[in-house]
């Protein structure tokens, strides 16, 4: 008996399921819907950029001025802030992510997103070779590194192997 209840609830789901399909397929509203679709797809279509590779231009450097022997407090007092804030003072600076560690500055400068590349750099360099005459005696020279986009790793893989 309860093998009639579950063949009649099954009969019933498909009953459902079959009236469900065929009022789709007798109405004219789905052949509406699939001819917007088809249009809105198309339009959607055609007004799609389609560059394959776009070009995004966002100018990064890399800072770093050696300090050997100082320790990392005596880094970031005497290199690091002094030179953060003459960076940050730039137009068109967005981020400035500074460290200090035994010895070394680093700080790495993003411009603004559209930033022409070039400008950016020489008004980076100028800031950075006026910042050379107030460094500490004992620091070295600065490196200036650009970051270009395809400089950037996508995966970085690390050995645990001593």
């Amino acid at each position: 008996m309860m093998q009639k209840t579950n063949s009649n609830s099954s009969h019933h789901k498909l009953k459902v399921s079959s009236l469900l399909a065929q009022s789709f397929i007798e109405s004219h509203l789905v052949i509406l819907i699939i001819i917007s679709l088809l249009i809105f797809g198309l339009l959607g279509l055609s007004f799609t950029p389609r560059e394959e590779n776009p070009q995004i231009v966002v100018p990064v450097v890399n800072v770093s001025i050696a300090f050997p022997g100082a320790l990392p407090e005596e880094v970031e007092h005497l290199i690091l802030t002094p030179l953060e804030n003459r960076l940050n003072s730039i137009e068109g600076v967005k981020h400035l992510y500074g460290k200090a560690v035994h010895g070394l500055a680093k700080i790495n400068v993003e411009f603004e997103v559209g930033e022409d590349k070039t400008k950016a750099f020489v008004r980076l360099y100028d800031q950075v070779l006026r910042f050379k005459k107030d460094l500490p005696s004992g620091a070295g020279e600065p490196h200036i590194q650009v970051v270009d986009v395809d400089d950037v790793p996508i995966i970085t893989v690390m050995s645990m192997a001593n």
